[in-house]
Order: C-alpha cells, then structure tokens, then sequence
C-alpha cells in the first residue's frame, strides 16, 4: 500500500498518514486541532527503499490506515 506522509507544522516530530495527500476526511476533528497545521512531505516508497524509521514500522502504519483511514505516529 502507498499511503501519503504529512507532518505537523507545530510538533515537526508528529506524523499523519493518510491514504491519499491531503485526504483529511477520516481523521477525527479533535487529531486535527491537536495537530494544528500539518504539511504534504511525500508518499511512502516500497518498505526496502523507505527511511529507516518508517520502514520499521511500516507494517503498524499500513494496518492502521486499513483499519482507520489514517494513523498518527510520533516518530
């Protein structure tokens, strides 16, 4: 799964995936305020290709954006 990679403007350590760039529809109202604004970085690559940290925990990011549409990490 592809999924697109946000950050959070006011904590640059906090992540939102989601499974499209700037599809923010899934995402509860109260994540949103508590992100503030975040910004499109990139989309995710093939886990063998991909940052250390996401690929790590690639698996844990695909299952909760199945499960929920989105996922919210501090990585």
């Amino acid at each position: 799964m592809i999924f697109a990679i946000h950050q959070s403007k006011g904590n640059p350590k906090v992540y939102l995936f989601t499974r499209e760039r700037d599809d923010l529809s899934m995402v509860p109202e109260g994540i949103l305020e508590q992100l503030g604004k975040i910004q499109f970085l990139r989309n995710s690559r093939d886990p063998a290709h991909e940052t250390d940290i996401i690929s790590l925990r690639h698996k844990e990011i695909v299952a909760r954006i199945a499960a929920d549409g989105y996922c919210v990490m501090k990585l």
